[in-house]
């Protein structure tokens, strides 16, 4: 009996951590071949020009700071602009962003998914690629 008790417990585990995991762990730097920053503009604003990069170095310190991000819940926010990696081959990977409502996280949005990762790694990442991304929801 105390053995299939555990069995359940380790399931149920498992399945929450499977859960709080996301697909971006898996992206890899060395397969992306240039990314792509649209900033969306405050009303009545004009959008600001789109930033492009196929600077190794660059895509990798994105990438290492959004690999970590973990599934949480969603919310109304608007995505404040979006990331687009196109890989040396296959589909481009888009994903928008946005700053969320804890100083020490920023979000974004995939495959109809929310996640958070630790803010100051994005935001170096980004401003690397010339990009000041917003630090609060407007």
């Amino acid at each position: 009996m105390a053995y299939v008790v555990f069995a359940i417990l380790a399931a149920m585990v498992l399945a929450w951590f499977i859960s709080r995991s996301s697909d971006l762990a898996s992206l890899d730097a060395g397969e992306i071949r240039s990314v792509q920053i649209v900033l969306t503009p405050r009303r009545g604003d004009p959008p600001p020009p789109a930033v492009t990069t196929s600077d190794p170095a660059a895509i990798s310190s994105l990438v290492e700071a959004i690999r970590v991000a973990e599934t949480q819940e969603d919310h109304k926010c608007m995505s404040k602009g979006a990331i687009e990696f196109v890989p040396s081959s296959g589909p481009a990977l888009r994903l928008e962003f946005l700053p969320g409502h804890n100083d020490g996280w920023y979000e974004v949005r995939f495959q109809e998914k929310a996640c958070r990762m630790p803010r100051a790694p994005f935001v170096d990442a980004m401003r690397n690629l010339g990009v000041d991304v917003p630090l609060e929801c407007f």
